[in-house]
């Protein structure tokens, strides 16, 4: 296609294909049209998303407690809490370096596709993304459209995803990408078994990774990742596993409310003695 004089700007048809299709972005928005990493990759860097700066904020608390499960937001005190996880970088896969693959899911151990071989991540866990927009789960190896590490979600950007883990754990952790292409918030959803909803934690996914983890008193069974604005969330680095917890027993939980009921009655007694004491000086007064 020769190009095209728009006004005082010389443009080629990829440069006008590219805008059109930002156009379209701007008008129809993420939900309305089927946007995918596989479209993406084919637009200029030129017309790739840029972040915006990131205001100064109060730094958040590292770990969180919420009912069962305590979240994580620094990845050294994670890594403290739950020592020695099996971790997964999905780095087994066929794929080079600065690629892009996509296949259907689940991605497992057993998978044998396009992108990894059979054994190609670690046993434990399956990644299932939801069927719609193209149903497929994408790998973005290091660079890829500045990936920092090797990532892995769904293809579509309305995508929805799923890690489930068999046998349950009680401690997963891993990056949050996002930026890449859009700004990605992302809802963590944690189930128990039966589909027990434990908890849910929001997540801003960055374009260096943004860590998360949780530990929980409960098993964990699955963890499901939603993002109603359409995103594009990946994620990298899994780790997950079972580690010791300190759950109260019946009778910790005895002696503390022994220790309490005896806190309570000495206050009372102390109370009593103090006012028995004010109505002897009152009546020694009297007299």
């Amino acid at each position: 296609m020769k190009p095209v004089r728009v006004g005082n700007l010389l443009l080629s048809g990829k440069k006008i294909l590219a805008r059109l299709f930002l156009i379209s972005v701007l008008i129809l928005g993420h939900n309305s049209i089927c946007l995918a990493f596989t479209e993406w990759s084919s637009v200029p860097p030129d017309y790739h998303y840029q972040p915006s700066p990131i205001p100064n904020t109060p730094a958040k608390k590292l770990a969180v407690t919420v009912g069962p499960l305590t979240f994580y937001t620094d990845q050294t005190s994670f890594e403290t809490a739950a020592s020695g996880l099996p971790a997964e970088d999905f780095s087994g896969t066929t794929v080079a370096p600065g690629s892009i693959c996509t296949d259907l899911p689940p991605l497992n151990s057993l998978t044998h596709d396009n992108c990894f071989p059979t054994g190609g991540v670690i046993d434990g866990f399956s990644l299932d993304v939801s069927s719609v927009g193209s149903g497929l789960y994408v790998l973005l190896t290091t660079g890829f459209l500045g990936a920092p590490f090797n990532c892995v979600g769904p293809n579509a950007f309305i995508g929805d995803m799923d890690l489930t883990f068999n046998p349950t754990v009680n401690a997963v952790g891993f990056d949050v990408i996002g930026d890449l292409v859009t700004a990605v918030n992302v809802t963590i959803q944690i189930f128990g078994p039966g589909d027990t909803l434990l908890g849910t934690y929001a997540v801003a996914g960055s374009a260096s990774g943004t860590f998360w983890g949780v530990i929980s008193l409960s098993p964990i069974e699955r963890i499901s990742f939603v993002d109603p604005a359409g995103g594009g969330e990946l994620i990298g680095n899994l780790q997950f596993g079972t580690v010791p917890v300190s759950i109260p027993t019946l009778n910790q939980i005895g002696l503390l409310a022994l220790a309490f009921f005896l806190a309570a009655a000495a206050l009372v007694s102390l109370n009593k003695r103090n006012i028995l004491r004010d109505v002897h000086r009152q009546g020694n007064n009297l007299t």
